[in-house]
């Protein structure tokens, strides 16, 4: 299997990936991120991940079309 090391998305995909990994080694280890600041930083790591689910979700929201369960419409993904 030949990995598409040229696409972006997957390149974007293994970064937050070891993003997590890193996070999570720290976490196990005793070092966290201060609690005033980890649901900023975590909020951002989410948002930055999947903006374009939670922009199709607010589009599909204020056009009440909900025909399937990711609220996305058919036209924006193959």
């Amino acid at each position: 299997m030949k990995l598409p090391l040229n696409d972006k998305k997957f390149l974007f995909l293994l970064f937050a990936i070891a993003i997590v990994i890193a996070l999570e080694v720290l976490s196990i280890i005793g070092i966290h991120i201060p609690m005033p600041y980890a649901p900023f930083v975590f909020a951002a790591f989410i948002l930055s991940i999947g903006y374009k689910v939670v922009w199709n979700g607010v589009k599909a929201l204020f056009k009440l079309q909900f025909s399937n369960i990711n609220l996305r419409s058919n036209h924006e993904f193959p």
